[in-house]
């Protein structure tokens, strides 16, 4: 992914961020929704004033030590939040409500030991996290843990309100273990990957939008038995990655909801290189895959049993296993920017812009008739192909 498209997409981003937050940030009585039993976290620029029990401010750093639900508000301009609850793990909520929390060196918020974090997005609330800076978008490496939130346990997003996630410094959200988005208004914008999930991700609803440098949606560890997945069930996620869209370290499933990707990799990814493990299975929702390499890359197995599934890539793709509903896969060279159809007696049935050079077409859905023929087009060439 080209650098200065990012850094683009930073200041935009930046522009938004400080209009809305305006309003949201300034106020410090206690917000009508805040339940009366939760702490409240009012931060103050360089601080927090802290009504309740549980959290501590020293100086820029916010530190919550016991479970419970704890409502943040205000702006932190350089600081941490972080969470310890010792050695008898609690679940902690962190309900925000118009909270901005940047962090110029490190996480801006640290889960550090908790039974499990449960993040709540107020309605109508404008949040953001941020590591780093703009500069920083150049220079990311590895080593840095700098995530705008790097938890060592387990984390839950909820809720109706927005939440901007600003992973300057490396990668958007880290989560050592499970991650779950059940809802809320999500962007992120990450040098290095998105989100990840180490042991899994689970996306069931929610409105997600994820630019990384790298990988855009990824899990990485399958060091527990059925552990390593990425399942989408609900929402629409759009993922626009410099690596692959989605990246599993076993299985990626998708059963519902809407999915658009945008790869200079692979579009979807399972299995470690070479292993032959990894199963790709799309059995519902909608999809779009635009990639620079190949739209699906199954280490194992892949299988297209239901949904609907278009994707575009340039390198040679190979079909899913069959017995699943029809599909088409055929060799069309176009152009990036070119407008590729499927078409059935005129109508159309599926179209979308090529993001990259393009040679493979394939399309899956349960219109399509087993032994079908279809028309595909770029706008310069048809060509007819036989559904399987």
């Amino acid at each position: 992914m080209k650098k200065n498209g990012i850094q683009t997409l930073v200041l935009v981003l930046f522009a938004a961020l400080a209009a809305a937050l305006l309003c949201a940030c300034s106020g410090e009585e206690r917000p009508a929704a805040a339940e009366e039993s939760a702490t409240l976290i009012n931060l103050n620029g360089s601080g927090a004033e802290i009504q309740g029990v549980g959290a501590a401010a020293n100086g820029n750093i916010i530190s919550i030590r016991a479970g419970g639900v704890y409502f943040v508000s205000g702006k932190l301009e350089n600081g941490q939040i972080i969470i310890d609850t010792g050695e008898a793990p609690a679940e902690v909520s962190l309900v925000l409500g118009g909270a901005e929390i940047n962090c110029a060196n490190d996480a801006a918020i640290y889960l550090r030991q908790a039974e499990k974090l449960r993040i709540r997005l107020e309605a109508g609330s404008e949040n953001s996290i941020r590591s780093g800076s703009e500069a920083d978008m150049d220079s990311w490496d590895e080593s840095r843990t700098g995530s705008a939130l790097y938890a060592e346990d387990d984390v839950d997003i909820e809720g109706e309100g927005t939440l901007s996630i600003l992973g300057l410094l490396n990668s958007g959200l880290i989560c050592k273990d499970d991650l779950e988005i059940k809802g809320g208004n999500i962007t992120v914008l990450a040098a290095n990957n998105g989100l990840r999930g180490s042991e899994s991700v689970e996306i069931k609803g929610g409105t997600i939008s994820v630019t990384a440098g790298n990988d855009g949606i990824k899990s990485t560890s399958a060091k527990k038995e059925g552990k390593g997945y990425i399942r989408l069930s609900g929402g629409t996620v759009a993922v626009c990655a410099g690596g692959d869209g989605f990246s599993a370290e076993t299985d990626l499933l998708i059963e519902g909801g809407s999915l658009f990707v945008s790869a200079e990799k692979d579009g979807l990814q399972a299995g470690p290189a070479n292993s032959g493990l990894g199963r790709i299975d799309i059995s519902g929702g909608t999809s779009h895959i635009n990639a620079g390499k190949r739209a699906v890359n199954a280490r194992g197995t892949w299988l297209a049993s239901g949904g609907s599934i278009f994707a575009l890539c340039t390198e040679e793709q190979a079909g899913p296993e069959r017995g699943g509903q029809p599909f088409l896969l055929a060799l069309m060279e176009s152009d990036a920017g070119d407008k590729l159809s499927v078409l059935s007696t005129g109508t159309v049935l599926a179209d979308a812009a090529a993001d990259f050079p393009t040679n493979y077409v394939f399309y899956s859905s349960p219109e399509l008739v087993s032994a079908g023929e279809y028309c595909l087009s770029n706008g310069k060439n048809e060509i007819l192909s036989t559904a399987y």
